[in-house]
């Protein structure tokens, strides 16, 4: 009996095991630069994952390079502006993912956004690359998808197109390099970087796929 009770108690706690995601702050505002990043901390079963020195490391790095580039601000009243944001997406994987979201501003028009994803799986806490998730042929699969998209978007007239892309330059940028991946509720998303694949005033366009287009390539 007590064997019974002792696996069922094992079990149980294999089972309620999931990645909790905090939030660390780190801000700072002088005459010539400001700073708000708020960047994910993530815990397994109350151990602190492996995946944050990582984190933090980038964040620290961020804010070294900034405040030197901040320091020689040659506007008073213009302040260089720097801020990080990040979102965690429920989803049916079995995966924490979460997407980083990076603002700089050091003068002219607008500012620059970059992307950064972490895919956790739930159970063991690694952070989990493309290969860890998905088969061989799975790469070659999304791009062609995606340059399928892309063409037929093309093909519309300039007005009614729902995206601007670049036109042929796109075709050779669609590489899965230039985006960052993640999961959300039934879906995998494949978002590109800004600038990758159009231009600023489309943002980071994204592509999406459903449990059941991709389940033949799924490795988790």
């Amino acid at each position: 009996m007590k064997k019974k009770l002792l696996f069922y108690f094992l079990f149980s706690t294999l089972a309620l095991a999931s990645v909790d995601v905090k939030t660390i702050s780190k801000n700072e505002e002088t005459e010539k630069y400001k700073y708000e990043f708020s960047y994910p901390e993530f815990i397994l079963n109350e151990k602190s994952l492996s995946v944050n020195n990582e984190i933090e490391k980038i964040v620290n790095d961020n804010i070294k390079g900034f405040r030197k580039e901040g320091m020689n601000n040659p506007h008073k009243n213009r302040p260089y502006e720097a801020k990080m944001i990040f979102k965690e997406f429920k989803n049916n994987f079995g995966i924490t993912s979460t997407l980083v979201m990076n603002y700089f501003y050091t003068g002219g028009a607008h500012g620059t956004t970059g992307l950064t994803s972490y895919n956790i799986n739930s159970e063991t806490g690694k952070n989990l690359a493309f290969n860890d998730i998905f088969s061989k042929g799975a790469k070659k699969y999304f791009e062609q998808e995606i340059i399928k998209k892309i063409e037929s978007e093309l093909r519309k007239p300039l007005e009614k197109r729902d995206v601007n892309y670049f036109g042929e330059k796109t075709m050779r940028a669609v590489d899965l390099d230039n985006a960052v991946l993640f999961f959300r509720g039934n879906e995998f998303v494949i978002r590109y970087q800004q600038y990758a694949i159009a231009p600023y005033s489309e943002g980071t366009p994204e592509f999406t796929f459903t449990k059941e287009q991709i389940e033949k390539y799924l490795k988790i």
